[in-house]
């Protein structure tokens, strides 16, 4: 164990134990009472507002500065944190999941829940859609990926999440595919709650225990989350997942294998934000411990996860004039992931471990030199140092495997350089047009493997990575506002994704060429029209061409053992789809929100025409009750619908590898499904702030089965989500 496996763990034990410390100190404020009145009058007020009003609110996602909803050159959802408290979601993927457009796979793999966007699910997690926590990337410089196993921010310190969709590489570079998240955990101004401390009991023997602590002065802002989320996971039996489960005799397992014990959750999370004048920090660590299948059915308690993740950023944001404001920040980011392997018996020896740092460098000016132009451009520098993926599984018996270490010569790194500009122009009293390019390049790097196999001395290969030409990434829009209750945008935009230091790697083995960047080109017709104040319509017609995709393919022997997998740039896809949103507040404190998603996604490979995409559903819909009974008695339902799913084209010749599944579907088609939650939550109870919260999802136990993937095969009928679940939570506000 390394001085950063021990440091780290500890860090998280210790601020943990001071944050709860200090959260029990301030219980004893004097003038609590009077706090939470105020802080009542706030949330009243905020309740009171009409849609419209609502809608009026400051976005800096979408171009790291405020902007009105209605100005932005893209479709933007709000999650606002009453939304969640009233929902009583629990994690970030049960929010993520119920937002228009999105959906999840589980497939039990390492990544945790997958989000598909827009009709498109890549099997890798999270790696087209870029995730800020307080508007900072939390890459994971490995994978270039966002997994929400690394980012699981205790809901309770969500202040809002916004949610910018389409392709964002204008602003925030490569891996903005289909758009950014930002969950904002430090906008103390928006929230009514300064501290909270809570705790939650739940189904799957799920335990969470947070505390929040924050201080707003005119000096200082201040504000810290920590949590720890332990949960048994998912229990299924292997004849509701596979077609033969006698088969698992082979493997040494019995017929009657339950994936319970094998897929724990174990996340300690940590992050603090301080803001003094015009100097900010962000922090955050995380430790997830996770168990999951990959490949076979796993041992004992399945395969062994351990991801530590430390993420800090420093920054100066400057208004030089009332015209010209300057954000200039330095991040570093360590992300390190230990793989411990379970396959094939109990006493079955394989570990990976895969870690890496980085630095990044952004500057970013803004500048309006009149009320109808407005100039933003900015400057970055990220360089990946230190990447290494280390591999050794012996009991495989195939010396392909054993003692392999693959990573970025010590020299070298993995430099991206980028500058981009974006201008914002109002000719006229109801037009707003935009304009922008990005210059992005990726430098060229080594990769140096070192190997034992089919040689009994360790050798070393040296390969280059060539990354191409200078990517260019344009942007357009248009708005149009006709009246102040209704708003068109059409809207042009263009995103890429890079390979990952894993993909390239894999590239490197496999003895094949530098893959292309993934490019999407997006247009998009955004209508928005508030029909009265507490009435809103929103539709988007959406047209996604999606070129150089990459996929990952995994060969089998013979002996169903692996031989070896490389990347390919598969081919083409084009989707056509079209959003819509109705939310209305016919009473007063009673909100409701019906949302759904059609889309069409049509592989354009030559001999794949008529074969319907894998892992995108055509239809999504969502709804969203809320009804304050009384000032302190709320309830709230949450539906959502997901349409039926193919699973992956194997089109590997069955002819070369008799033991290989055929030619076809890697499994069974899967079936729509519909869930519905319940949530009530009770404040004020007994002592001002402190609630009561009590949650039941998935209320009618629907059974929720997603496609299998390549990654879990052996699943062919598909992995299964959890059924009902009930959770209770306590809390105090204060």
């Amino acid at each position: 164990m390394n001085g950063n496996q021990r440091i780290l763990p500890g860090l998280s034990r210790f601020v943990l134990a001071q944050a709860i410390l200090v959260a029990s100190l301030l219980c004893l404020e004097p003038d609590l009472a009077h706090s939470q009145q105020n802080k009542s009058a706030r949330f009243d007020e905020l309740m009171d507002l009409t849609l419209e009003e609502l809608l009026d609110v400051d976005v800096v996602t979408a171009g790291k500065t405020s902007q009105k909803i209605s100005d932005i050159p893209a479709s933007t959802v709000i999650i606002t944190r009453d939304e969640i408290k009233k929902h009583g979601y629990q994690t970030l993927a049960d929010i993520l999941q119920n937002t228009p457009g999105l959906y999840g796979i589980d497939d039990y793999g390492e990544g945790g829940m997958l989000l598909g966007v827009r009709g498109f699910w890549s099997g890798v997690p999270s790696e087209n859609t870029v995730i800020l926590l307080n508007g900072i990337p939390q890459t994971k410089n490995i994978f270039s990926n966002y997994p929400l196993t690394e980012i699981p921010v205790p809901v309770a310190a969500i202040d809002r999440i916004e949610i910018v969709r389409g392709p964002m590489s204008i602003i925030y570079g490569s891996g903005a595919f289909f758009g950014a998240i930002n969950i904002i955990t430090d906008d103390l101004n928006a929230t009514s709650e300064d501290n909270i401390v809570a705790a939650s009991l739940g189904s799957a023997a799920t335990r969470e225990a947070f505390v929040r602590v924050s201080k707003t002065t005119d000096e200082i802002s201040f504000s810290a989350n920590t949590s720890i989320y332990v949960s048994d996971g998912i229990d299924q039996p292997a004849s509701k997942l596979m077609s033969d489960p006698s088969a698992l005799e082979s493997l040494g397992l019995t017929a009657d294998y339950r994936t319970g014990g094998r897929m724990i959750i174990d996340h300690k999370y940590f992050d603090c934000s301080v803001s003094l004048k015009e100097f900010y920090a962000r922090l955050v660590i995380v430790e997830a411990r996770d168990a999951s299948q990959f490949n076979f059915p796993s041992y004992g308690d399945g395969h062994r996860n351990v991801w530590s993740d430390y993420n800090v950023a420093v920054g100066h944001r400057k208004s030089l004039s009332g015209k010209l404001t300057l954000d200039t920040r330095m991040a570093y980011y360590k992300d390190r992931v230990w793989f411990k392997l379970s396959y094939l018996g109990e006493n079955f020896y394989g570990i990976q471990q895969l870690e890496s740092n980085a630095i990044e460098l952004t500057t970013d000016v803004f500048y309006r030199p009149g009320p109808n132009l407005s100039l933003q451009a900015g400057l970055l520098y990220k360089s990946i140092l230190d990447v290494y993926n280390m591999y050794d599984v012996p009991s495989f018996g195939n010396p392909f495997f054993d003692n392999n270490y693959i990573s970025v010569d010590d020299d070298d790194a993995i430099t991206s350089l980028a500058a981009y500009c974006q201008v914002d122009y109002i000719p006229t009293k109801h037009l707003h047009l935009v304009a922008g390019l990005r210059l992005e390049k990726a430098l060229s790097y080594k990769i140096v493997s070192g190997f034992s196999y089919e040689t009994d001395i360790f050798t070393m290969d040296e390969t280059t990575i060539d990354r191409g030409d200078l990517e260019v990434i344009p942007r357009l829009a248009g708005i149009y506002e006709w009246n102040q209750t209704n708003t068109v945008k059409l809207l042009y935009g263009k995103a890429i994704k890079r390979p990952s230091f894993f993909q390239d790697y894999l590239q490197t083995q496999s003895k094949r060429g530098d893959l292309l960047s993934e490019e999407i080109e997006t247009v998009e017709l955004n209508f928005r029209s508030i029909l009265s104040p507490d009435f809103l319509a929103s539709v988007s017609l959406f047209h996604n061409v999606l070129d150089n995709l990459i996929t990952r393919v995994i060969v089998l022997d013979d002996i169903g053992n692996y031989d070896y997998s490389y990347e390919a740039n598969a081919g083409r896809m084009i989707t056509n789809g079209m959003e819509f949103t109705l939310s209305v507040k016919p009473v007063h404190k009673l909100f409701v929100e019906v949302s759904g998603t059609y889309q069409k996604t049509r592989d354009k490979r030559a001999g794949y025409e008529d074969r319907k995409v894998a892992y995108s559903p055509e239809t999504l819909g969502y709804l969203k009750v809320r009804y304050n009974l009384t000032n302190d008695l709320s309830a709230a339902i949450n539906g959502q619908y997901v349409g039926s799913m193919e699973t992956f084209w194997d089109d590997t010749p069955d002819e070369t590898r008799p033991s290989h599944p055929p030619m076809g579907r890697i499994g069974d088609k899967v079936d729509g499904y519909g869930l519905l939650g319940l949530n009530v939550r009770y404040e004020n109870l007994v002592l001002q702030g402190l609630y009561l919260q009590a949650r039941v999802s998935n209320l009618f136990d629907s059974e929720i089965r997603y496609p299998t993937y390549t990654d879990n095969a052996w699943a062919d009928k598909g992995t299964i989500g959890f059924g009902r679940q009930v959770w209770f939570t306590v809390g105090r506000e204060f």
